[in-house]
């Protein structure tokens, strides 16, 4: 029996010393992928920075083409996907600085009715089929948030909410004050809705709905990711449930206030 045992913890030994050097080369993988991801993102913003500069200067030019109506739809669509990119950019190093805990929040005190009245103006032209992004705040509903990033959570829940709106629907944003304490913010559309045993899924990177209600859409899956590890660097929690009557979804997120 000490025999076989002698042999069992030699045989144990080994296999943690074999455990522990793949556990260094996985880590070093990951640090590797990681490193390269990075790269990729940072020389992704040099030529997309320029694209959006030409664009800006090509706009200068439109008395001297047959067509400017045409041309600046054209330019606008073309700064517009420019734009897309840059916010998609934008998210993937934000998730990446999340993830390492390295990303500062700038918390202040401001308008959330003026934030998400600039935000709608940003998003409302993506929306297709006469659909419309309304808002029910009064003026004067102060948040304390780092207002960049709160709108960034709030414009990745709106382009969410549109790629699933039927036409001539409505999405619309509410927002209040829980006895002084948080901050809720409701994003309800009329889509098809998210199923209850994939409304925790969703928020994991590269995820998007399984369901064979919901067509197959664009995206890459991170928006709604970095919505969840933004909210909850402030501290707060975001979830997704049924709109009203069952219909639709309706993402609720909450900020705390003290």
């Amino acid at each position: 029996a000490r025999i076989q045992f002698g042999k069992t913890y030699q045989q144990m030994h080994k296999r943690l010393a074999s455990l522990g050097e793949e556990k260094e080369q996985l880590q070093e993988l990951l640090r590797l992928r990681e490193e390269l991801e990075a790269m990729v993102v940072h020389d992704l913003r040099n030529p997309l920075n320029t694209i959006m500069m030409v664009l800006s200067l090509l706009e200068r030019m439109k008395d001297q083409v047959n067509d400017p109506e045409g041309f600046m739809h054209l330019s606008k669509l073309a700064g517009g996907a420019a734009q897309r990119m840059n916010q998609l950019i934008a998210t993937l190093l934000d998730i990446a600085r999340l993830e390492a805990g390295k990303l500062v929040l700038n918390i202040k005190e401001f308008d959330l009715s003026t934030l998400l009245a600039n935000v709608i103006e940003m998003e409302q032209p993506m929306a297709k089929g006469d659909v419309k992004i309304v808002h029910q705040i009064l003026p004067g509903l102060m948040v304390k948030a780092d207002r960049d990033v709160l709108g960034r959570v709030i414009a990745n829940l709106l382009e969410n909410a549109l790629k699933f709106a039927p036409p001539s629907s409505k999405i619309e944003i509410t927002a209040q004050l829980l006895d002084h304490q948080a901050v809720c913010i409701n994003v309800t559309d009329a889509g098809p809705g998210v199923p209850p045993e994939e409304r925790e899924r969703i928020f994991e990177k590269f995820t998007q709905v399984k369901d064979v209600a919901h067509e197959k859409r664009g995206g890459t899956g991170l928006g709604l990711t970095f919505c969840r590890m933004a909210v909850e660097a402030h501290g707060g929690s975001i979830q997704v449930d049924a709109g009203p009557a069952g219909a639709g979804s309706c993402f609720s997120l909450q900020i705390p206030q003290e």
